[in-house]
């Protein structure tokens, strides 16, 4: 995240699930996720090469789980998209 130096957007406290809470920066980016652009979304940097995606994402999309095919699809519109 410092490599993009997105702008700064405020800070927000967060807990980790073993109760133990801090301040955190917030910052602005335009995220896009398999052809769908997001723009303005406020993110957490963390430690981990991951990230969770919220409800204000996962409020556009139908998500349904295929647990025989192993697959987990993102369905928008007329268009679906496929992350395994």
């Amino acid at each position: 995240m410092t490599e993009l130096q997105p702008p700064r957007s405020g800070t927000i406290y967060i807990e980790s699930y073993k109760g133990t809470g801090d301040f955190t920066a917030l910052y602005r980016v335009d995220f896009e996720m398999h052809n769908w652009i997001f723009q303005h979304v406020e993110v957490v940097v963390g430690d981990s090469q991951y990230a969770i995606i919220g409800r204000d994402i996962l409020n556009h999309f139908d998500l349904r789980l295929n647990g025989i095919d192993g697959k987990l699809e993102f369905l928008r519109g007329p268009q679906s998209q496929v992350v395994v």
